[in-house]
């Protein structure tokens, strides 16, 4: 009788276990059914939406295409941009490189050239306008710079003329400004045949700052203009050991050129619009 109980135990469990599998089996199947129907159901949604796009009016296509211009145009007006800010750099390079034909002639190219560029009207107007402004800028540095240069060439050329014709010149004249007794001092004769030491050394001082002024003409047109304002400077302090009129109207010319200060480079217009 009791192994006839046990039996029974035995077999109520394999049954509730067979039960508890069932169920979870049912379970899972269920689950991947509710997954099957919500992919149904987005496939469903998304043919729905087709459906719905293909049964739009034309003018909605006709949107969709204007937008894809739009952003064509706008991808083609930023690579524009990046090529002509090449362009700029090239030509704001060439400015500090005292090349201002050159930069010239690069932003008159740039300007012919925008009708090749893939750009909007509205970005097209602008640059057309920013680089003729430039253009016009540039003619005016190019033209008072040659102005400036020559003005500063022709007052150098003077003063090395006048710098040779001195170092052989013995006639002198006191300055106005000098006090006589330091005029008579610094012509005071030791004797009656031996001029005084400074005029002796008049001629080498000549042309010592000749030989000066000859440098500081190349270093101005190598551009080196703080050179060029500083050799001008070490040829007047060598000119002031000698206070005879003379010498004294190189001088001030010097002293005026060291005041002319150099034409800044201009900023360009295009370079503010295309950033």
């Amino acid at each position: 009788m009791k192994k006839v109980y046990i039996l029974l135990l035995v077999l109520s469990l394999a049954w509730m276990i067979k039960l508890s599998f069932d169920v979870s089996k049912m379970s899972t199947q269920q689950q991947n059914v509710m997954q099957d129907l919500h992919q149904l159901e987005n496939s469903n949604s998304n043919l729905n939406d087709q459906m719905v796009a293909l049964q739009r009016p034309d003018y909605d296509v006709k949107e969709v295409k204007t937008i894809q211009i739009q952003e064509e145009k706008a991808n083609n007006d930023a690579l524009t941009r990046d090529l002509i800010k090449q362009q700029l750099t090239l030509i704001e390079f060439a400015l500090k490189q005292n090349k201002p034909y050159y930069a010239l002639d690069k932003i008159i190219t740039l300007g012919q050239q925008l009708n090749a560029y893939p750009i909007s009207i509205e970005l097209k107007d602008s640059l057309e306008k920013a680089i003729d402004k430039d253009i016009n800028i540039l003619k005016q540095y190019v033209a008072t710079q040659d102005e400036q240069n020559q003005m500063i060439q022709k007052v150098l050329q003077q003063v090395d003329l006048e710098l040779t014709l001195e170092s052989t010149n013995r006639t002198l004249t006191p300055a106005q400004t000098q006090e006589d007794h330091f005029w008579r001092k610094w012509l005071s004769i030791e004797s009656v045949n031996k001029p005084a030491k400074q005029l002796t050394q008049r001629p080498l001082i000549m042309k010592e700052a000749q030989l000066r002024l000859i440098m500081a003409r190349q270093i101005l047109l190598n551009d080196q203009y703080n050179q060029y304002q500083i050799e001008l400077n070490e040829i007047i302090i060598l000119l002031q050991q000698l206070p005879d009129q003379k010498t004294q109207k190189i001088i001030k010319q010097l002293e005026n050129l060291k005041k002319v200060n150099k034409i800044s480079i201009p900023k360009l217009t295009t370079r503010t619009l295309v950033g």
